[in-house]
């Protein structure tokens, strides 16, 4: 795990680079998909969920203090 390329990510879009974002994406989109899809089963649903979650990340990243970032976003 890459936790200081993920702290600096972070860093960077709580400071308006959100282009950086993406990279945040790349990393937990297969996990975030996987754990919507175990709950829902239902492959539309799951995708819609997801990008759900990650529109609201994006929206709130000015809120995510320390911690863990995927559990941040598996609580959104």
């Amino acid at each position: 795990m890459d936790t200081a390329k993920e702290v600096a990510v972070i860093a960077a879009c709580q400071s308006g680079d959100t282009e950086q974002f993406g990279w945040l994406y790349d990393r937990y989109i297969n996990r975030m998909y996987a754990y919507v899809f175990a709950r829902t089963m239902h492959r539309e649903t799951a995708e819609d969920l997801t990008s759900v979650v990650f529109i609201k990340a994006l929206s709130h990243l000015h809120g995510y203090r320390t911690g863990s970032f995927r559990a941040w976003l598996y609580r959104i």
